[in-house]
Protein backbone atom coordinates (compact mmCIF):
# COMPACT_ATOMS: atom_id res chain seq x y z
CA UNK A 1 0.00 0.00 0.00
CA UNK A 2 1.72 3.21 -0.77
CA UNK A 3 0.76 6.62 0.81
CA UNK A 4 -2.44 7.60 -1.53
CA UNK A 5 -4.21 4.13 -0.40
CA UNK A 6 -3.51 4.42 3.05
CA UNK A 7 -4.40 7.94 3.78
CA UNK A 8 -8.69 7.21 3.23
CA UNK A 9 -8.10 4.39 4.90
CA UNK A 10 -6.73 5.65 7.87
CA UNK A 11 -9.47 8.86 7.84
CA UNK A 12 -12.02 6.35 7.91
CA UNK A 13 -10.85 4.77 11.10
CA UNK A 14 -10.29 8.08 12.61
CA UNK A 15 -13.97 8.78 11.93
CA UNK A 16 -14.76 5.88 13.00
CA UNK A 17 -12.43 6.32 16.39
CA UNK A 18 -13.90 9.59 16.62
CA UNK A 19 -17.58 8.78 16.50
CA UNK A 20 -17.01 6.02 19.18
CA UNK A 21 -15.27 8.57 21.65
CA UNK A 22 -18.46 11.05 20.93
CA UNK A 23 -21.00 8.50 21.48
CA UNK A 24 -19.65 7.84 25.15
CA UNK A 25 -18.84 11.44 25.38
CA UNK A 26 -22.28 11.92 25.61
CA UNK A 27 -23.54 9.03 27.58
CA UNK A 28 -20.80 10.55 30.17
CA UNK A 29 -22.70 14.14 29.64
CA UNK A 30 -26.10 12.80 30.24
CA UNK A 31 -25.40 10.70 33.63
CA UNK A 32 -23.52 13.97 35.00
CA UNK A 33 -27.11 15.63 34.13
CA UNK A 34 -28.72 13.00 35.78
CA UNK A 35 -26.39 13.00 38.64
CA UNK A 36 -27.00 16.59 39.39
CA UNK A 37 -30.54 15.77 39.73
CA UNK A 38 -30.66 13.08 41.68
CA UNK A 39 -28.01 15.07 43.96
CA UNK A 40 -29.64 18.40 44.42
CA UNK A 41 -33.13 15.42 45.47
CA UNK A 42 -30.50 13.91 47.73
CA UNK A 43 -29.61 17.69 49.24
CA UNK A 44 -33.53 18.03 49.75
CA UNK A 45 -34.30 15.40 51.69
CA UNK A 46 -31.54 15.16 53.98
CA UNK A 47 -31.80 18.87 54.70
CA UNK A 48 -35.60 17.79 55.48
CA UNK A 49 -34.47 15.21 57.83
CA UNK A 50 -32.21 17.03 60.22
CA UNK A 51 -35.52 19.78 59.78
CA UNK A 52 -37.60 16.48 61.28
CA UNK A 53 -34.76 15.45 63.70
CA UNK A 54 -34.38 18.59 65.19
CA UNK A 55 -38.13 18.47 65.72
CA UNK A 56 -38.36 15.24 66.90
CA UNK A 57 -35.78 16.08 69.32
CA UNK A 58 -37.04 19.40 70.63
CA UNK A 59 -40.24 17.39 70.96
CA UNK A 60 -38.90 14.27 73.33
CA UNK A 61 -36.82 16.84 75.26
CA UNK A 62 -39.89 18.45 76.01
CA UNK A 63 -41.36 15.05 77.42
CA UNK A 64 -38.51 13.73 79.23
CA UNK A 65 -37.57 17.39 81.35
CA UNK A 66 -39.91 17.68 84.18
CA UNK A 67 -41.56 21.35 84.38
CA UNK A 68 -40.76 23.06 86.86
CA UNK A 69 -43.35 25.25 88.05
CA UNK A 70 -42.34 29.02 89.27
CA UNK A 71 -42.58 28.99 93.40
CA UNK A 72 -45.03 31.02 95.04
CA UNK A 73 -43.84 33.97 96.97
CA UNK A 74 -45.85 34.65 99.95
CA UNK A 75 -46.82 38.31 100.16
Amino acid sequence: MDGLNLQPVLEGLISILLTIITYYLNGISQEMKQFKKDYADLTKVCNWLVAEQLAMRKTLDGLTTPKTRPTLKPD
